[in-house]
């Protein structure tokens, strides 16, 4: 999570966390992702977790031997990180406060964004530069087929906020930016609620 998400949404994951961690521990079609990820980034690479959640993320790219930085606005998730990747370094933080004098060569942005207003959204990828080595790479993943709104979840009893997004305008965003788009993926979801919506993975890469 990061901190543009409402204080709404970071309660629910406060309290939900550990169902939250259950639920995707072992989820297969985003395991498969991250993986994916994996071929495209160099060997023994510097990794910034955005919105880590509970490391689940972060421990699959330790095991490939990338060194990980993360950091999420909910001080559980990041407990729970420190847990499932110890070798990682994890910190409560935010995009806005967060500074370091490295640079990374790849950014991981798993479902961030679906806590975030466009507003939001636009600031968060202004900043995606700033943390990057060059040529550098982001992982970023999101849900489309709906529209924005509080939604209960199969983890969590308590609404979150959500919002769903056109795969064309993250690519066009990014595209802005001199971002190459370098791998697309869908997955369909089963909501709680029985609807089907559409996970989205892309990658990209800038070149210096």
């Amino acid at each position: 999570m990061t901190k543009n998400a409402s204080g709404r949404t970071l309660d629910s994951y406060s309290k939900s966390a550990e169902k939250y961690e259950e639920k995707f521990f072992k989820y297969q079609p985003y395991k498969r992702q991250i993986e994916k990820f994996n071929d495209f980034i160099p060997e023994g690479s510097e990794i910034l977790d955005i919105g880590c959640g509970p490391g689940i993320n972060a421990g699959i790219l330790s095991g490939f031997g990338h060194r990980v930085t993360g950091f999420d606005y909910c001080e559980k998730m990041v407990e729970l990180a420190k847990k499932n990747c110890p070798s990682g370094n994890f910190s409560v933080n935010t995009v806005n406060n967060y500074s370091s004098s490295l640079k990374y060569d790849a950014l991981c942005l798993s479902f961030i964004i679906v806590h975030l207003d466009n507003d939001a959204v636009n600031e968060l990828f202004a900043k995606l530069v700033s943390f990057l080595k060059l040529p550098g790479f982001v992982y970023i993943s999101f849900m489309t087929g709906k529209k924005p709104g509080y939604e209960k979840t199969s983890f969590s009893e308590n609404e979150l906020f959500f919002n769903y997004f056109r795969t064309e305008d993250i690519i066009r965003s990014f595209k802005k930016q001199r971002f190459i788009p370098v791998y697309n993926a869908s997955e369909p979801y089963t909501e709680s609620d029985g609807s089907i919506t559409e996970d989205v993975f892309l990658f990209f890469r800038k070149d210096g």
